[in-house]
């Protein structure tokens, strides 16, 4: 896969984008079937949005075989671009799928990965790191039976570092970034 593109503006720190690219890049070569999603979200958003559903008395998480797009308010979303696999790798296309829509949290319930989007991987990622000085990777990514998701979290001290990570390792995040050199 050729370099991947990520949509900066001036609040995005260069240096974490340098850090994300490439893990970015080597997972869509490794998990991206036929269709990826790669949404930049225009703040630092915790581990609790990893499977997390949408509210029913509280935030309700749902488990790996059962994921459903994570409810992102639109006004969050800075881009939301999509790729096909074709025969120069993967492409920029038109969505067939606006992921994140206006729509209350109980309407978000039935938007299951397995109906939507089955084969695509998805990511998200945050802007404004330059001001904040943390950041946040997340993957839903397509399996044989179901997606499976993971969580990284990024933090600039001197420079940026691995922070908290729930469903992946620092060593594996490496060797994603690894893989697209």
């Amino acid at each position: 896969m050729k370099t991947l593109h990520l949509e900066m503006d001036e609040s995005d720190d260069v240096q974490f984008i340098h850090l994300i690219r490439p893990i970015i890049t080597g997972v869509l070569e490794q998990f991206a079937r036929s269709e990826a999603y790669v949404v930049k979200i225009d703040q630092w958003f915790g581990p609790r949005w990893l499977y997390f559903s949408h509210k029913a008395l509280g935030a309700l998480r749902v488990t790996s075989g059962d994921l459903r797009i994570p409810p992102f308010v639109p006004a969050r979303v800075v881009s939301e671009a999509y790729y096909e696999r074709s025969d120069d790798g993967l492409v920029r296309a038109t969505a067939p799928l606006q992921l994140h829509i206006n729509q209350s949290s109980s309407q978000n319930a039935p938007r299951r990965l397995r109906e939507l989007c089955p084969r695509a991987a998805l990511l998200w990622w945050t802007g404004e790191t330059l001001r904040s000085g943390r950041g946040t990777l997340m993957a839903y990514l397509p399996g044989e039976t179901a997606h499976f998701a993971w969580y990284a979290e990024f933090k600039r001290t001197d420079r940026w570092n691995y922070g908290l990570t729930r469903r992946i390792s620092s060593a594996e995040l490496d060797r994603f970034a690894q893989a697209s050199a």
